[in-house]
């Protein structure tokens, strides 16, 4: 149950996108608000799989968006954190991101 300071989030995405990425956490034996969880707090504890993924990820989308012009912006320190006994591997969590990112969840 929410708490009264709790936020909602909310996004759109593809019907197909929706279906594989059920299925995808299906396979994983997740819940689609713990997959969520994990990543946010992974992504704001500065854990290291979750932001060097974010980084390539934006890295070549952002290629992608300004045609080989250079844009400069402002970087973000990561904190070192090593990485806890976490649920994924590195590899388990680029494929779940390479999922949602072929499916327009992540631009």
């Amino acid at each position: 149950m929410p708490k009264q300071n709790d936020k909602r989030v909310t996004f759109y995405y593809t019907e197909l996108g929706h279906k594989e990425f059920r299925q995808a956490l299906k396979d994983y034996n997740v819940s689609q608000s713990l997959f969520f969880r994990i990543v946010m707090e992974g992504l704001v504890a500065g854990e290291p799989y979750i932001t060097a993924f974010v980084k390539r990820k934006k890295k070549a989308l952002d290629k992608k968006k300004t045609s080989g012009k250079k844009r400069q912006t402002k970087k973000r320190s990561s904190a070192k954190i090593p990485p806890d006994n976490a649920a994924y591997n590195e590899t388990e969590l680029e494929n779940i991101f390479d999922l949602l990112e072929r499916n327009g969840a992540i631009k």
